[in-house]
C-alpha cells in the first residue's frame, strides 16, 4: 500500500534580500515526512529562500492512496505518518549552503 500525506510546515525562512521570516507556512507532499521535506526544500529553493530552522508540523490529510492500481479512500487516523521529535536532525539530511 502507498499512501502519500500533505503536510503543513511552519518554518523559520531567510529569503534571497536577507530578511528572516519567524513563521513562514508552506505546504510539502511526500509518502513520509523526509520526503515532504525535500518537497519544501525544492520549492524554496525556486524562490532562493533558505530553511533555518523547523519549528512545526501538521499532517493535513491524505492525498492519495494505491494499493496495486486501485484508487483507497482512507482517512489520516486510520493511518497517522511518524513525525521526528527533533526537527533539527531532519535538518541536517538536507543541503546546506557553503559558507563563505
Amino acid at each position: 500500500m502507498m499512501i502519500c500525506y500533505d503536510f503543513n510546515f511552519n518554518v523559520d525562512v531567510k529569503k534571497r534580500n536577507g530578511k528572516t521570516y519567524k513563521r513562514h507556512l508552506i505546504k510539502g507532499l511526500g509518502l513520509n515526512f523526509n520526503s515532504a521535506l525535500w518537497d519544501i526544500y525544492f520549492k524554496l529553493k525556486k524562490r532562493k529562500t533558505e530553511i533555518i530552522t523547523i519549528n512545526n508540523v501538521i499532517p493535513c490529510r491524505v492525498a492519495f492512496a494505491y494499493r496495486g492500481e486501485e484508487t483507497l479512500k482512507i482517512q489520516l487516523a486510520d493511518y497517522p505518518p511518524e513525525i521526528p521529535t527533533d526537527f533539527s536532525e531532519a535538518l541536517k539530511n538536507l543541503p546546506q549552503k557553503p559558507a563563505p
